[in-house]
């Protein structure tokens, strides 16, 4: 086994630049003080896992000495405007990966021939601040006579950054490390940054939304002959062959990128009364809607779409007869969940609630009365959506996998959704909520007592279940014991599961872009990453 040596001051630099608790770390890397004081030395694996869980460049480790970082750019805006000392590994990893945009936007504009616009480093530090300021707000046309038109600072923003992106500007808005949901951005250090670079000499900055395929403007105009004011000839038809249609101009689906899913989202969202024409543009809608703006999150203004999508929900299923309608629904709800807030999830659970707890049991408790109202359909949907919401609090949670425990202990129709809402519900690393909301410790254990009581290797993924409630995260309130880790290992090896799963269980580990899937049950868009 291969040991190197590492400085103990860049051992106590990379856990001080971290920020992170000192009592985690030696959790997640019970040999550290010994490594500090030279008692030992570390493995190469275990250094490049040190470098991963502090974010720290693995060969910053092998310097002689902790190295100065300096911010790559200027222009700030923080706190009362005080200057930053010490970046934290988050703010200098959000630049870099501006940066890195950025630079990928310099050469896509020289290939078409793009000029920089020539605003761009026309203004001097010894220029009037006023007389600046309204040439800003000129080149923007963003006054506050049009601020004032805006009914919500949603609205405003999305109008800015329209307006910035027609001038030829890359905005940028996001709250964590570059898709990494673990790792929030502080505003307390800083709000927000700009990197002005000429074509001639770096990259400029210009808008993903400007980078669509050849014939985008043809698949737009499909959705809104669908969606539009006026009425098609064949409009039920033309419902039913719309997402087929838009494949036939903008290829397959699976090869369209963020920005074109959110650009066609907007078209169809701006049709979503118009979904009431029919049962089949109703269904076509919430398919194309969820589809676009899956997993909900990862994009500039995700946030805000997913604020008017939950309208939708409010307005109800108005083709309430038809059940591919009601499982289209529920699909598109389980895909945004990821982009909706605690108080609009908390909603959908109110009303998934009663009906779930009538028909998730084998055996209907008499206690609980028929909700009034429209039955929804649908009830694999349903328990994936419900299972999706990770903003419940972990007694909700609770709740619904001990349904589901029930009647996979009766073991009848496994087959369900069943396995995988318990891997969603238990997961001890969620995809999008807090760690917070974990449930409880005791609770995941005894899921897997029971599938691995049922045995691995007879319910379909049951396996990725159990390695999802038992994986390890470093954090001692959500790790699973280890007696009960070593089971999980043990039934893992019996079912022949991949070796990638039994790492869940014995080391801190990413899931690659299949297990982001398999967790997420769903595909990705091209080129996101949860984490």
């Amino acid at each position: 086994m291969n040991r190197v040596a590492i400085k103990p001051e860049l051992l106590r630099w990379a856990c001080e630049r971290a920020g992170f608790d000192r009592a985690d770390l030696e959790h997640k890397f019970p040999h550290l003080a010994e490594w500090e004081t030279e008692a030992t030395q570390p493995t190469l694996k275990q250094v490049e896992a040190f470098a991963k869980a502090t974010y720290t460049p693995v060969g910053f480790l092998f310097l002689q000495a902790p190295p100065v970082e300096k911010i790559p750019i200027p222009d700030f805006r923080a706190m009362d405007n005080e200057r930053i000392g010490h970046p934290s590994p988050d703010l200098l990893d959000t630049i870099y990966v501006c940066q890195q945009r950025q630079e990928w936007f310099r050469n896509y504009a020289r290939s078409i021939g793009e000029s920089p616009p020539a605003f761009v480093g026309s203004a001097r530090v010894g220029d009037d601040v006023v007389r600046t300021a309204a040439r800003i707000r000129e080149e923007l046309r963003f006054d506050l006579d049009a601020r004032r038109q805006m009914p919500t600072w949603t609205d405003a923003l999305r109008h800015f950054i329209e307006q910035a992106d027609g001038l030829g500007i890359l905005v940028m808005c996001n709250g964590v490390v570059h898709n990494n949901n673990y790792r929030h951005l502080d505003p307390q250090e800083f709000r927000g940054f700009s990197d002005k670079n000429l074509l001639s000499a770096r990259p400029p900055v210009l808008s993903a939304a400007r980078v669509m395929p050849a014939r985008f403007a043809e698949a737009r105009a499909e959705a809104e002959q669908v969606f539009g004011s006026k009425k098609a000839e064949r409009e039920a038809r033309d419902a039913r062959q719309l997402f087929r249609t838009l494949e036939s101009i903008l290829g397959p689906r699976k090869t369209w990128r963020l920005p074109v899913l959110r650009e066609l989202w907007s078209t169809i969202f701006a049709g979503a009364k118009r979904r009431r024409r029919s049962a089949d543009h109703e269904r076509s809608f919430f398919q194309l809607a969820g589809y676009c703006l899956r997993p909900g999150f990862g994009y500039p203004l995700d946030e805000w779409r997913g604020e008017q999508m939950f309208k939708v929900f409010e307005e109800g299923v108005v083709h309430h007869g038809e059940q591919p309608v009601w499982n289209e629904f529920w699909v598109m709800w389980r895909r945004a969940s990821g982009g909706l807030n605690e108080a609009h999830q908390q909603q959908l659970w109110e009303y998934l609630k009663p009906h779930l707890a009538r028909r998730i049991p084998v055996t209907i408790p008499s206690t609980i009365a028929r909700p009034p109202g429209v039955q929804p359909e649908g009830l694999n949907e349903m328990v994936r959506t419900a299972a999706s919401l990770e903003h419940l609090d972990a007694a909700e949670k609770v709740l619904l996998g001990n349904w589901i425990l029930e009647r996979l202990s009766s073991r009848q129709d496994v087959s369900g959704p069943w396995v995988w809402a318990l891997a969603r519900l238990g997961a001890r690393v969620p995809i999008y909520g807090s760690a917070h909301k974990a449930v409880p410790v005791e609770q995941a254990a005894g899921w897997v007592s029971l599938l691995l009581e049922t045995g691995l290797e007879s319910v379909e993924n049951a396996a990725f279940t159990a390695a999802q409630l038992a994986r390890l995260t470093g954090d001692r309130s959500r790790d699973l014991d280890e007696d009960v880790r070593a089971r999980v290992i043990d039934a893992l090896k019996r079912a022949s599961a991949p070796e990638r799963w039994l790492r869940m269980v014995t080391d801190v580990v990413e899931l690659e872009a299949a297990e982001e899937a398999q967790a997420l049950g769903d595909t990705l868009p091209m080129g996101l990453r949860l984490h």
